[in-house]
């Protein structure tokens, strides 16, 4: 059972059965870990898809709970992002590039386990999620966890606007410490040294291009609505959950987006735009419940 903590402090240590492992795509080799339950058979497996700034490391909570209950699980660096190192051609961090990375995870988890996966993304992983819906779905089950149906509102888009000229002439370290400074400044709560550390270390670890193709991806006029709502009768096992305070997309923009969609709806009650980390057990509830409901 996972240690209880509270944000912004988080797990920073994997189970001690995760398999650290490389899977080559391309001109990339995407950085994951797998966990598999420990004496009892796999019931399915999940592969994880992080957000904008985050990692893989940011499912540590939901791999130890859902494993705990019979649940393989595949987390992994998006190209570009912390350990799946890649070019400084921004063109390959397209989501159509994102998504293909996706697609060669998945059929690792595939061939590895015999099952079809299901795939979780949150906040820009569920617009890789997006992209490969239109492409067709090759999932179980597929989750978009607070994320939306395109780029951010500019309105809910923060201090992305102002990182995209900064990059990638300033070096990810400067912009850290601006980071870390503004925050001090505004009287964020800090994290512990464990999670201090973690975040710094990816942060500073992604590819500055990478980072600028994302972001200008979330601050463009990107829509996916009108083509997925077209395609709601061919997209299969599609659910929203979100966290009932998420500030990225708004609830009302993720419920509508599963209503035109045809996808299911859940909420998650005291979370925000993190509910694998701010509620980890009821995520897993929810998750297990898709998957077992496909």
């Amino acid at each position: 059972m996972i240690t209880e903590f509270t944000l912004p402090n988080r797990p920073t240590k994997w189970p001690t059965h995760s398999e650290k492992v490389e899977i080559e795509v391309d001109q990339f080799k995407i950085a994951a870990r797998v966990t598999t339950p420990e004496e009892i058979p796999t019931k399915g497996v999940f592969v994880l898809i992080p957000g904008f700034t985050g990692a893989k490391e940011d499912f540590i909570a939901l791999t130890e709970l859902l494993t705990e209950e019979g649940w393989a699980t595949l987390a992994y660096d998006q190209p570009g992002q912390f350990e799946s190192k890649g070019p400084n051609d921004e063109s390959t961090y397209s989501l159509t590039h994102l998504a293909k990375a996706l697609k060669a995870v998945a059929n690792w988890a595939k061939e590895k386990f015999g099952l079809t996966p299901h795939a979780v993304g949150h906040s820009f992983g569920g617009l890789v999620i997006n992209q490969h819906l239109t492409e067709g779905n090759e999932f179980s089950s597929v989750t978009l966890l607070c994320s939306g149906p395109g780029a951010l509102p500019p309105n809910h888009q923060g201090a992305i606007p102002l990182v995209i000229p900064l990059l990638p002439q300033t070096s990810l370290s400067e912009i850290w410490q601006m980071k870390s400074a503004m925050d001090a400044s505004n009287g964020a709560p800090q994290p512990n040294v464990d999670t201090t550390e973690m975040f710094r270390n990816r942060w500073v670890s992604n590819n500055p291009h990478a980072m600028r193709a994302k972001a200008v991806t979330l601050t463009s006029d990107l829509d996916f609505l009108p083509t997925l709502t077209q395609k709601r009768e061919q997209l299969g096992s599609v659910h929203v959950v979100t966290g009932e305070n998420d500030d990225a997309w708004p609830v009302s923009t993720q419920r509508a987006m599963a209503k035109a969609i045809g996808a299911e709806f859940h909420l998650i009650e005291k979370a925000g735009h993190h509910p694998a980390l701010e509620q980890p057990h009821v995520t897993t509830r929810v998750l297990i419940e898709i998957a077992e409901s496909t």
